[in-house]
């Protein structure tokens, strides 16, 4: 293989974010969406699996918009850090903060 042939072939880092921050936000996005009008196939891809809470797709969210916009990359990096610090504290001190209940 030629060395401009292996260049061609590489995926340039900032695709590949791109790429990522889109499909997070797509994610996190249609859940939102499938919660607030109260559709099924939407806060779940599969009848048989469990749906994502709204406080996920959140995060998903927030995750893909760190990901694509720079300019706000550290407050939606820190909110997700945030959120994901109270759940884990939930489960360690056996606390409820309702933070997987806020939308129902």
């Amino acid at each position: 293989m030629t060395t401009q042939h292996a260049n061609s072939l590489r995926v340039s880092p900032q695709l590949v974010a791109r790429l990522a921050a889109l499909l997070a936000i797509c994610v996190g996005g249609s859940v939102l969406i499938g919660w607030l009008f109260d559709v099924g196939f939407l806060k779940s891809l599969h009848p048989a699996w469990v749906s994502m809470k709204a406080n996920t797709a959140v995060c998903f969210l927030l995750s893909g918009l760190a990901l694509w916009q720079s300019a706000i990359r550290r407050v939606c990096a820190g909110l997700v850090t945030l959120v994901g610090a109270l759940t884990l504290a939930e489960y360690c001190f056996g606390w409820n903060l309702g933070l997987d209940q806020l939308p129902s």
